[in-house]
């Protein structure tokens, strides 16, 4: 049987010459801490796929680690979204041999990163869907949102 995606939006792979290192601040208190005395801890993390409602993190170390994370807060600068603050409550944590996967939902997004995002997601799948049907061609060249993430041997290369 195939398991449904339950995600309200889809995500979009990060392509592995740009899942690089990143740093997120995880950020976690005690049931009896008020919300200003919020620990932060820092670790690194690759940034696996994304939408306009959530990611997931590949990070390393013991899941002790992560253990009673409230929030997480990650600056992105994939190509398109330099710079931008993202803030997320942790959805799911899966162990894997020392590996976490880390699902994220959004809190904290900016409206015009989050069309942004919506943009980049649906030009990728307008791309997928014209690889799928074999259509000539199939890159529509700069106007496409996922251009600067592209790295599709189909990609037009324009001056």
């Amino acid at each position: 049987m195939i398991k449904k995606d339950r995600r309200k939006n889809p995500r979009i792979p990060v392509a592995a010459d740009l899942a690089e290192p990143i740093e997120i601040a995880v950020l976690r208190s005690a049931d009896s801490t008020p919300k200003s005395k919020v620990k932060a801890l820092r670790i690194p993390a690759i940034l696996a796929n994304i939408s306009p409602g959530g990611m997931a993190l590949v990070a390393f170390g013991s899941k002790k680690i992560l253990e009673g994370v409230d929030r997480i807060r990650l600056v992105s600068n994939l190509p398109g979204l330099n710079r931008v603050r993202l803030d997320g409550t942790l959805v799911h944590l899966r162990d894997r041999e020392g590996v976490q996967t880390l699902g994220v939902r959004f809190t904290c997004l900016a409206e015009k990163v989050r069309n942004r995002l919506r943009h980049i997601v649906d030009d990728y799948a307008d791309c997928e869907t014209r690889a799928a049907l074999n259509i000539p061609e199939i890159c529509v060249g700069s106007g496409c949102h996922f251009f600067n993430l592209c790295k599709k041997a189909q990609k037009i290369l324009t001056p």
